[in-house]
């Protein structure tokens, strides 16, 4: 069983994502379609940008 991996600044990261106002936007087309064609070139079921 995989565990889950949580940064010891977390708080600190989330806290630094609502200040930049990244969290909870609207979706970005542009930005989907490149996280879309990542994955098709990886062949990868999904593409994610970790912060």
């Amino acid at each position: 069983m995989k565990g889950s991996f949580i940064n010891d600044n977390e708080t600190d990261r989330i806290a630094a994502l609502y200040q930049l106002h990244i969290l909870d936007t609207p979706p970005e087309e542009d930005f989907d379609d490149i996280a879309e064609l990542a994955a098709q070139i990886c062949d990868a079921p999904v593409s994610i940008n970790c912060v």
